[in-house]
């Protein structure tokens, strides 16, 4: 028997055609209702796996069944069966189904392409061979919400909802959420979603407006696809205006289920840890727009008494306290207050929010903080900052957290992994930018530094500094004076002032760039104008101990250093611990006062932490090498 020809017979040809033709537009429907219906992104997957299910039933049904006038019976035997003629039907069914085909070449082939995956190396000038660079999933931008009416507790709301957003979905492990900064400096701006998608490395984003009628208030808000403004999603929310934080709540809860079922992600369970209490929130909303402009140096002191305000209010408010530890945490005293106070301060705050809610990772990292400036317990600073990232895995804060843990214990992998999620996540943070920057080059990683200063939308004045610290880290003479020359143009713009202290730095820097070239003698005769600039608060004690270490004078440099460190401890951190994230002249790690410093405690923990990390650079030297230096120095 032929095999085709029983197939035709028995209008299994037929049926098949009918099926895929019918199964084709069955799809399309589904498609637009998904959409329509909110229904999450594998419907689709699942409703083609569903035809492609029913395409061996509908053959078997064929050849076992026979449609006939008198209805569906059991097909008879083949001697039954005559050859059925080609009829119109046929034909009808033969062009639908090449017109099906043909359709479905063109979706496959002539669509956009799927938006790639934005790599950090977009976004920090990382090599793009680095795995680690790689961001995958989904990704998300929220925006401000707009007030329409701009009346004060409108853009309270705005503010709110993108806030209390950016809180619940930065601890979804599955979705990366661009950070606060980044997303809010689009604030105001006209820039099509496209452009916003690919400057914050972003393949969704979020926006939404919020405008108060009466007693009621209406949100709305539309997850958008950043490759082409296609609108993935919108929902519009109507509730009364009487208590505007559970408002709020309510629709942060709705946007953001409805963003886990669209972006197919998984959510965790949330805990309460917001202000009832309105006047707080708005402090704490204050302090956050302060914090995320903290690159000048007024707005953290605004930052800080905004938060501090906002506890004042409400004393239970864990995100309050935990936002005034980390602000403290990473700032210089206020007027007033002395460093030790200050820290103290912070430390208070951070145990006080971890009291109200001991899963705050922005506490964490606040009180890890304390612990590698304050009570050096190096091995509780490291678990605090893991321990946020868990709970806040898509937080830059959290990753920034661990950059400056890691650079104390030796860390340097990690701590460049560190500082390429942290941009990754906020990547016109210029404060991480700039944080990192300095990271790098301190470990002496001046490639990516450079890429860092070249990828950001650093001023002329930032940019002017950063290249400074490069040429001075290289000890490059030539391009440390060209760098503060082109300095002290813009210094008294950025430092006022500057001009009555410009004698003095300009005598440090002729230290240093004689230093540089070798010329001992110079740094010598310059000592005693090094040491004025220092009174006058035109340099830092170290610098003298610096300078004797770069022309060899290893003993001087070692008792300089034990003095600055005997005085002052933390001021030092710079040159024994960071500044030397990279080899020191066995000279240097050979003096009994160096060893002194590494023999207190809290030091000599560390240095065993260093030692497994291998950044054994800057750790003290003794035995036969030693021995051999120091009577030849002799």
């Amino acid at each position: 028997m032929n095999f085709l020809a029983e197939l035709r017979k028995r209008n299994v040809f037929r049926a098949m055609a009918a099926y895929l033709v019918g199964a084709w537009i069955m799809v399309q429907v589904a498609g637009f209702v998904a959409d329509a219906a909110e229904m999450p992104p594998w419907t689709d997957s699942m409703i083609l796996i569903l035809v492609l299910m029913g395409l061996p039933i509908v053959f078997v049904a064929s050849w076992a069944l026979e449609l006939t006038p008198d209805g569906i019976k059991k097909s008879g035997s083949e001697t039954e069966l005559e050859p059925r003629p080609v009829g119109p039907v046929d034909y009808i069914l033969i062009a639908a189904v090449v017109v099906v085909l043909g359709l479905f070449g063109w979706q496959m082939f002539s669509r956009p392409a799927a938006s790639p995956e934005p790599l950090v190396a977009e976004a920090t000038g990382q090599p793009e061979e680095d795995a680690a660079t790689v961001v995958t999933g989904q990704s998300i931008a929220i925006m401000p919400f707009v007030a329409i009416s701009e009346a004060p507790e409108d853009v309270v709301l705005g503010d709110g909802l993108a806030e209390e957003l950016l809180n619940v979905l930065a601890q979804f492990p599955d979705l990366m959420v661009a950070g606060r900064t980044s997303s809010f400096s689009f604030r105001d701006q006209v820039e099509d979603i496209p452009a916003i998608g690919a400057a914050l490395g972003v393949n969704h984003v979020l926006e939404g407006s919020v405008r108060r009628a009466g007693e009621q208030v209406r949100v709305t808000a539309q997850l958008i696809r950043a490759a082409d403004g296609f609108h993935v999603w919108s929902g519009t929310y109507d509730r009364p205006f009487e208590d505007i934080l559970s408002v709020q709540d309510d629709i942060v809860r709705q946007i953001a289920q409805v963003l886990t079922i669209r972006l197919g992600v998984a959510t965790i369970a949330q805990q309460e840890t917001r202000t009832a209490n309105s006047s707080a929130y708005e402090q704490y909303l204050r302090g956050r727009v302060m914090w995320a402009e903290r690159h000048v140096i007024e707005n953290r002191s605004a930052a800080m008494d905004a938060f501090q305000t906002a506890v004042d209010i409400d004393p239970d408010f864990a995100d309050g306290w935990a936002a005034l530890a980390r602000s403290i945490m990473y700032s210089n005293p206020p007027e007033g207050y002395t460093i030790e106070e200050h820290r103290e301060r912070g430390y208070r705050a951070a145990v006080r929010a971890l009291e109200l809610d001991p899963d705050n990772p922005e506490a964490m990292v606040a009180l890890s903080g304390w612990h590698y400036t304050v009570s050096r317990n190096w091995n509780e600073a490291v678990d605090l900052v893991e321990r946020a990232i868990e709970l806040a895995p898509n937080a830059a804060y959290t990753h920034y957290g661990a950059v400056l843990v890691h650079e104390y214990t030796g860390d340097v992998e990690r701590m460049t992994r560190a500082i390429r999620r942290a941009v990754a996540l906020d990547p016109l943070n210029l404060t991480i930018r700039e944080n990192g920057f300095d990271r790098y080059v301190r470990a002496e990683r001046f490639g990516d530094a450079q890429r860092l200063l070249n990828t950001g939308a650093f001023d002329v004045n930032s940019r002017i500094r950063l290249t400074s610290d490069i040429a001075f880290a290289q000890r490059d003479p030539d391009a440390a004076e060209e760098a503060y020359e082109a300095f002290k143009e813009i210094a008294d713009e950025v430092f006022p002032g500057f001009s009555e202290l410009e004698e003095h730095v300009d005598n440090v820097v002729a230290a240093y760039a004689a230093a540089y070239r070798g010329e001992a003698d110079v740094v010598r005769a310059l000592m005693p104008a090094v040491e004025a600039a220092i009174t006058a608060n035109a340099s830092q004690a170290n610098d003298i101990a610096s300078l004797y270490y770069v022309i060899g004078e290893y003993e001087t440099a070692a008792a300089k250093f034990l003095e600055i460190y005997n005085a002052d401890g933390p001021q030092i951190d710079d040159n024994i611990i960071f500044a030397h994230n990279r080899f020191v002249e066995p000279g240097m790690l050979c003096q009994p006062d160096y060893h002194a410093i590494w023999a207190l405690p809290e030091w000599a923990s560390l240095a065993e932490i260093r030692r497994a990390n291998g950044a054994t650079g800057n750790l003290p030297l003794s035995g036969p090498e030693c021995a051999r230096f120091l009577e030849a120095a002799e």
